[in-house]
């Protein structure tokens, strides 16, 4: 082998090193959440968990008991009326399940009281208003509320995209994240999407999951029907972009090959 000959194997060789290194170096984005406290061993988060309002599409569960079980009955839908997915709820009896759902214009439609306006009241406080007008005809009324399909969505970077379902009052978005098996390593978690339907407007608000100082309870817990998106790094995108050019060429340089033995073979032929 020639000295020029080596010469150019030594160079092919060093590329290849400086090509593999460059493909194994480490993400250069931040990959660990709540980062801004990693020199502190105990604190609080300093925000208060905001209780869910109901809106148009919600399903509620609603139970009316009393002292005397019989005067509380006709405040309660009739037995296995509207009963939801799978009995709902593990363990909850048929007969202790009435449900509601919320219409457009935000109302239910409850027994003796007629149409009622829910949208935008808490479940504790809708709570409050059955015990406070059923009172007038039952003693020591017991009116527990409970929302039944609170979901979000989960998706973009992560292990498992899809549906999160919560039998919850509330769900912060770490909660979702980790339902959906967590951020892939090189998914953003400096520029998390938060995209949300409000009053009838889709609107939407970022989140960086590295530093706590930015969070809001408004977003960090979420909302029915949220949708979370993570957002690919850069990295990744490239990388996904080189594999979709890569295997349209080795595609195309297939098809050549296949092109030219074809035409080789009929040249061949016609040589004879």
């Amino acid at each position: 082998m020639s000295r020029y000959t080596n010469r150019i194997f030594s160079a092919l060789i060093s590329c290849m090193v400086i090509a593999a290194l460059s493909s194994c170096s480490t993400p250069k984005h931040n990959v660990i959440v709540m980062s801004d406290l990693e020199t502190s061993n105990a604190g609080t988060l300093g925000m208060s968990i905001p209780e869910l309002t109901i809106v148009p599409d919600d399903e509620l569960m609603i139970n009316v008991t009393a002292d005397v079980p019989q005067a509380a009955a006709i405040y309660n839908l009739p037995l296995n009326v509207n009963v939801p997915r799978s009995d709902l709820k593990t363990g909850v009896s048929m007969e202790r399940i009435h449900t509601y759902r919320v219409d457009k214009q935000g109302n239910i439609n409850f027994p003796v009281l007629g149409k009622l306006h829910v949208a935008g009241m808490t479940t504790t406080a809708l709570a409050d208003e059955l015990v406070k007008r059923i009172s007038a005809d039952v003693e020591n009324p017991v009116v527990v509320v409970d929302l039944l399909n609170f979901k979000v969505k989960v998706t973009g970077d992560v292990k498992t995209p899809g549906v999160i379902e919560s039998d919850k009052q509330h769900i912060s978005v770490l909660d979702a994240l980790a339902a959906a098996g967590d951020i892939n390593l090189q998914g953003r978690r400096d520029n998390v999407l938060i995209i949300r339907e409000n009053n009838g407007e889709t609107t939407y608000h970022r989140i960086d999951l590295t530093n706590s100082k930015t969070w809001t309870p408004e977003y960090f817990y979420l909302k029915q029907n949220d949708v979370v998106y993570v957002e690919p790094a850069p990295a990744r995108i490239d990388e996904l972009t080189y594999n979709e050019r890569r295997s349209f060429s080795v595609s195309l340089a297939s098809i050549i090959v296949s092109s030219a033995s074809v035409l080789t073979s009929l040249v061949i032929a016609l040589t004879k």
